[in-house]
């Protein structure tokens, strides 16, 4: 997700649009990295909430999960199993929220603003990199 701005302009050919605050504001207090405060234009920040709210409600889970399901003992690749399934199954909320907090209104805009239309394709990549990059911060 933090490389995504880099294809917001073909993607929002094909489809992929903007969301209004006005969608989002009933859900600002669950996730406020959707919400306008001038912390959550930096990408990184907006990142790290998404896998700490994430992170609030699979560690706990999991570790139910582990202790009731697998059982008081646990082999080694059970473990392993289990450590592999557990980062599987959070890659996409995580990378679904991050999407959105992207394509929240003031953040889209910002991410935008600073791409390049370069006509040679190699050129453009990298400046978008670059952009994607400094968007971080």
């Amino acid at each position: 997700p933090l490389l995504a701005p880099a294809g917001l302009p073909e993607a929002t050919a094909w489809g992929f649009a903007k969301v209004p605050l006005t969608a989002t504001a009933r859900y600002a207090r669950l996730f406020p990295f959707l919400g306008t405060h001038p912390a959550w234009r930096h990408s990184l920040l907006r990142h790290m909430l998404v896998g700490a709210q994430v992170s609030v409600l699979a560690w706990p889970t999991a570790l139910l999960f582990a202790r009731f399901v697998l059982g008081p003992t646990l082999s080694t690749w059970t473990q392993i199993l289990g450590g592999v399934g557990y980062c599987v199954l959070l890659a996409p909320p995580i990378t679904l929220l991050a999407l959105l907090s992207l394509a929240v209104e003031p953040h889209y805009a910002r991410a935008v603003d600073g791409l390049s239309f370069d006509p040679s394709p190699c050129r453009r990549l990298w400046l978008r990199v670059g952009w994607c990059l400094r968007l971080i911060w």
